[in-house]
C-alpha cells in the first residue's frame, strides 16, 4: 500500500493504516527483526486505540454543539480515563455537555455529572456512545450516536504543521530531528544550526513530550508513537536525524526513513561490544533483538553518531565495514557555572541527578531501591553528604515521595532528598556542592560492562563546574578524569577510603581543571562534528571502508 492512497482523505481508516505499517514491516529489507517490529506496534497501537476512542467521542460531542448531549460511557475505566483528560478538555466548556451516562454510579469524585439509565435527563437530545456498538438505553427517545473511531482512526489534521515547514520554506534544506527520548542534546545542537546556518536549514524536532525550552524552528509533539512512521513520511526531510537509543528503540522508525542515504542514526548506547551474557540478564529487549537491531542499522544507513569512547568508532568501522562513524560528546554551552571557594574542612558535599526510584511501593530488591542503597553506602557515609536531585522529564517537577520514605525508614541521615529542577536551574544550583557523583554499579553488575558509554550527566557536572568522583569501571569517564585531572577515580573495594580520600583532595584545583578541559567539550566543536557529516553525507561522498 503506497502512501498517497492512505491519506487521500481527512481519515485514515484503522484498517488501512495498520495494513500500511504491517505490510511495510513485511517488505523490511535483509536483517530485519520483523517480529521485534511487530511486538512494538502491537503496544503501540493499543495505546493509540484507547486514546483514539475517547478523542473521538469527545469530537462528536463538540459537533453536537447548541444540543443538549451526554456521553455513554461502558464502566468505571471509562469514567477514570475521562477525568484523566479534565485537564486538556474541561466539559463544563462543552456546550450543552449535560453529564456522563454510566451502567453503575461512579466510585469517586468526577469533574463531570455522572447518571445511571434510570436517572437520565429529559432533556437529552443526543447521547455519544463511547463505544461502536453501544445501543441506546430503553426509552430513550433523542439521536444515538455511535462511535466512529475506527473509520476516523488516523486524524490526518494533526499532521497539517509538520507538512507546511516544507512549504513555508521552500528555500532552505529541512533537517528533522525524530527524538523519542526527548532530550536536550538534539535541541542543542538543531539552536546553534539555526542561529549559525538559519539562511540553508530550517530544524524540525519530532518530539514525544512537552517541546517547552526546546530550540528547533518548529516542534512537532506526537506522544503517541504508532502516529511517528506517518510523521517521518510526510515531513520528507533533506536530513533525517534519528535517535535509535540502544539501537532496538528506534528500529521501527528506521524503516520508515524514506532516504536512508540521507539518514543519520544517532546512538545513544551502543551495545554492540557488550557481552551475549550481560544483554541476557538486563536490557528490556532479547539479545537476538539487540543483535538484528545492529546488523539491519548498520547494513542499511552509512551515516553514525555516538556518544562512547573514542575507540568505538575505530571499532565500528572495522567491525560493520562503515567509514562514517563519528564521536559526538561536545555539547557544553553556556550557561556554565563554577565556585572557587573553600570546602568544609570536616565534610565534602556531592550532588547526584538523574533517573532514580520513584516508587515506594516496589519490592525491597529492585533495581531502584537497591543502587539507591547502594549510592547512600557509598556516597552518604560518615563524613559525605549526597543530595539527590531526581529527573523531571519522567515523573514531573513534584518532591519525590519515594527517596522521602527510603531516608526515613533506613536512617539515612547524610542522604538529602531535592527537589527536581529543569536542567539549567539545576546547573546552577549544583555549582555550590564540592563534588558530582556518578551512578555505581550493583555488586553482581560489576565490572560495568557498557563503562564505555558517556552518561549525559557528566557533561551536565562539567557545566556546573563540578570534580567528578566516578567507579573505575565506567571506563569513559574514568579515563579522562584521570587524564586531565578533573575528580576522583575510585575502586569499589577501597570504598571505606572514600571519605579521607575525598577529604584530602584540593578542591580548588580541581574545579580549576574542570574549567579549562569543559573547553574541550563546548558546543562548537560538536557542532563543526556534526555539520562536517552532514556536508558528507549531501555531497554524497563515498563511504566505503
Amino acid at each position: 500500500m503506497q502512501l498517497p492512497e492512505l491519506h487521500a482523505g481527512r481519515y485514515l481508516t484503522e484498517s488501512d493504516y495498520n495494513s500500511f505499517l504491517l505490510s511495510s514491516i513485511a517488505m523490511a529489507g535483509p536483517g530485519f527483526d520483523r517480529e521485534f517490529a511487530k511486538q512494538e506496534l502491537q503496544g503501540w497501537h493499543a495505546t493509540y486505540s484507547r486514546n483514539r476512542r475517547i478523542e473521538r467521542a469527545l469530537e462528536l460531542l463538540v459537533q453536537q454543539a447548541g444540543k443538549t448531549a451526554c456521553l455513554a460511557v461502558h464502566d468505571q475505566y471509562d469514567i477514570e480515563q475521562l477525568a484523566d483528560l479534565a485537564d486538556c478538555c474541561p466539559f463544563h466548556q462543552l456546550s450543552g455537555f449535560s453529564g456522563v451516562l454510566a451502567t453503575h454510579k461512579s466510585t469517586g469524585g468526577t469533574p463531570f455529572p455522572v447518571f445511571t439509565r434510570s436517572e437520565i435527563p429529559a432533556n437529552i437530545e443526543v447521547m455519544v456512545s463511547l463505544d461502536p456498538d453501544q445501543s441506546a438505553p430503553a426509552g430513550f427517545k433523542g439521536q444515538m450516536i455511535a462511535n466512529d473511531f475506527r473509520q476516523a482512526f488516523v486524524d490526518m489534521k494533526r499532521f497539517e504543521g509538520l507538512i507546511g515547514v516544507r512549504f513555508r520554506y521552500p528555500d532552505r534544506q529541512l533537517i528533522l530531528y525524530a527524538d523519542y527520548r526527548n532530550g536536550t542534546n538534539l535541541s542543542t545542537l538543531a539552536g546553534s544550526i539555526n542561529d549559525k546556518y538559519g539562511e540553508r536549514f530550517v530544524t524540525v524536532g519530532l518530539l514525544s513530550g512537552s517541546a517547552d525550552g526546546r530550540r528547533y524552528t518548529h516542534a512537532f509533539v506526537e506522544p503517541l508513537y504508532y502516529l511517528w512512521p506517518m510523521a517521518l513520511l510526510l515531513a520528507r526531510p533533506d536530513i533525517l536525524h534519528l535517535n535509535v537509543g540502544a539501537g532496538t528503540q528506534g528500529l521501527v522508525f528506521a524503516l520508515f526513513a524514506s532516504e536512508s542515504q540521507h539518514t543519520v542514526i544517532d546512538f545513544y548506547d551502543v551495545l554492540s561490544f557488550v557481552p551475549d551474557r550481560a544483554l541476557e540478564q538486563g536490557h528490556y529487549a532479547t539479545l537476538s533483538a539487540t543483535r538484528n537491531a545492529d546488523r539491519y542499522l548498520f547494513e542499511r544507513f552509512d551515516y553514525f553518531i555516538h556518544k562512547c569512547s573514542a575507540w568505538v568508532s575505530t571499532e565500528l568501522q572495522q567491525k560493520f565495514c562503515k567509514q562514517q562513524v563519528v564521536q559526538v560528546i561536545e555539547f557544553a554551552e553556556e550557561p556554565m557555572y563554577g565556585r572557587i571557594e573553600d570546602r568544609p574542612a570536616d565534610h565534602v558535599r556531592l550532588v547526584y541527578g538523574g533517573l532514580m526510584l520513584n516508587d515506594d511501593r516496589e519490592p525491597e530488591d529492585s533495581h531502584f531501591k537497591r543502587t539507591l542503597l547502594a549510592m547512600a553506602g557509598l556516597y552518604a557515609q560518615q563524613h559525605l553528604e549526597l543530595y539527590l536531585y531526581p529527573t523531571p522529564y519522567l515523573y514531573g517537577f513534584q518532591k519525590n515521595l519515594a527517596i522521602e520514605a527510603m531516608i526515613e525508614r533506613y536512617q539515612l541521615a547524610n542522604l538529602h532528598n531535592c527537589s527536581p529542577l529543569r536542567e539549567d536551574d539545576f546547573i546552577r544550583e549544583a555549582a555550590q556542592y564540592d563534588f558530582a557523583a556518578i551512578h555505581v554499579t550493583l555488586p553482581e553488575q560489576r565490572p560495568m560492562t557498557t563503562g564505555y558509554i558517556f552518561p549525559a550527566k557528566f557533561l551536565t557536572y562539567l557545566r556546573a563546574g563540578l570534580p567528578i568522583v566516578v567507579p573505575e569501571d565506567l571506563t569513559c569517564v574514568a579515563e579522562l578524569v584521570e587524564q586531565h585531572k578533573i575528580g576522583v577515580v575510585f575502586r569499589y573495594d577501597d570504598s571505606a577510603s572514600l571519605p579521607a580520600l575525598l577529604l584530602k583532595q584540593d578542591i580548588r584545583q580541581l574545579k580549576e581543571n574542570v574549567y579549562t578541559f569543559r573547553q574541550q567539550l563546548t558546543l562548537d566543536k560538536g557542532l563543526a562534528k556534526v555539520m562536517g557529516l552532514y556536508e558528507r553525507m549531501l555531497s554524497g561522498e563515498n563511504n566505503e571502508a
